[in-house]
């Protein structure tokens, strides 16, 4: 479930702004769960219309903070995308009657998948499970249409003008293309799949708190763009994995965990510059190469 978290930054790297934006998303991200599940838990919203809400709303806010970002590059657009994202942090921080404020909001209850059990408790392989085995079925299946989706925009045309932007986007615009619309459009996606992304992380966490909106939550999925690869559709994912991976395991060997997943991520970002996925593609590409002239 938690690898949904970086989806959003697919769009940011197509379009070449600054992967920094993951920020504002990660922040926004967790700011769309406590609005999603404020509504699940006082208002007894169901799953089936809160979690898109999620979505929504997530593009929204990015409708708002993007019409200001967009208009700046480089630096000056991470810098903003970021102060956008402390913003989001302080409401979550200190809006007591909405978020909780520094208690956050506690005791998120799973979906009722009790439809389940009634009218396929006789079925094979749908009866009998527990609660959090159903929302790891839901999660996976939720993953997987929106990397299908995500899949079908990148490789669409407005995926591969995203593509033109990121190669040279003064080019873009001399030949008309409206670059800030596409940029802009980008931001709204990459706050959809973000807030859609933290309304899960809310159910898995049973729990939703203002550090997670905090920017050292942010930059983990920076992390795991640049280490899965930011060239690749799946680096991201394979990204996530591999820090994921090593976090729990270096945490249960040490105390100083920061220190070693620190030192082992550098090593890794400087062996494998384009990422693990673009390492994997150019070794399988020189292999395929040797085999055709051997």
């Amino acid at each position: 479930m938690l690898r949904s978290k970086r989806y959003s930054n697919v769009f940011l790297k197509e379009e070449g702004a600054n992967p920094t934006g993951s920020f504002k998303a990660r922040g926004l991200a967790l700011a769309v769960t406590m609005a999603k599940h404020f509504g699940l838990k006082k208002l007894a919203v169901p799953f089936v219309l809160a979690w898109p809400a999620a979505g929504v709303f997530g593009a929204a806010c990015a409708l708002v903070f993007g019409f200001f970002c967009v208009r700046l590059t480089r630096i000056y657009f991470a810098m903003l995308t970021l102060a956008f994202a402390q913003i989001v942090w302080a409401i979550c921080f200190k809006w007591n009657e909405l978020t909780g404020g520094e208690q956050g909001m506690p005791e998120i209850p799973y979906p009722d998948f009790g439809w389940i059990e009634r009218f396929g408790g006789n079925l094979p392989l749908l009866g009998g499970w527990r609660t959090a085995e159903y929302f790891y079925f839901l999660c996976t299946i939720l993953v997987a249409a929106s990397l299908w989706a995500l899949h079908r925009i990148v490789t669409s045309p407005f995926g591969r003008m995203l593509t033109t932007i990121r190669e040279n986007a003064e080019r873009a615009e001399f030949i008309g293309v409206n670059v800030r619309r596409y940029e802009l459009a980008a931001f709204a996606l990459a706050g959809a799949f973000a807030g859609l992304a933290g309304g899960l992380f809310g159910i898995f966490n049973r729990g939703v708190f203002p550090d997670f909106a905090y920017w050292t939550k942010s930059s983990e999925v920076l992390i795991m763009t640049l280490l899965g690869g930011m060239g690749t559709f799946l680096g991201p994912s394979i990204g996530a994995l591999v820090l994921i991976l090593l976090n729990q395991q270096i945490v249960s060997y040490t105390e100083y965990w920061p220190l070693v997943l620190g030192t082992v991520l550098v090593v890794l970002l400087f062996g494998f510059p384009g990422g693990i996925a673009g390492a994997v593609g150019a070794l399988s590409a020189r292999l395929f190469r040797r085999a055709r002239s051997a």
